[in-house]
């Protein structure tokens, strides 16, 4: 009998357990990646811009320079793990600065914000 009750209570963790991990993995991308929503410009390139924004699924990342169909840019998906990435190569956000508001992209160089990403455009 023990045996059942110690199978029905496992089996019951189990169930809570496991929705709540599943929650925290999402909620620790949203976590991450939602401080850098809004435009970035390059601090080495001029008219070089980053845009950083929530899509229907996920965040995007659009990168726009001057002469490389600057009106529509090279657009990426931002994923979290163990890092932000934008590219399954190895593309990522090195590093993000809040008290400076500069975002680091290798490769890509240094960025500054300009605008924050306010609630009601996502």
């Amino acid at each position: 009998m023990r045996r059942y009750a110690f199978g029905i209570v496992g089996t019951a963790l189990a169930l809570v357990v496991l929705p709540c991990l599943l929650l925290l993995t999402v909620d620790m991308e949203e976590r991450r990646i939602a401080p850098l929503a809004g435009r970035w410009a390059s601090v080495l390139h001029p008219g070089a811009t980053a845009d950083i924004r929530r899509g229907p699924e996920c965040y995007i990342l659009t990168l726009r320079r001057p002469g490389e169909g600057f009106r529509h840019g090279r657009t990426f998906r931002l994923r979290y793990r163990r890092g932000i990435y934008y590219l399954d190569a190895g593309r990522r956000v090195e590093l993000y600065a809040p008290t400076t508001n500069r975002l680091l992209l290798l490769p890509g160089g240094s960025y500054r914000r300009i605008t924050n990403l306010k609630k009601h455009d996502s």
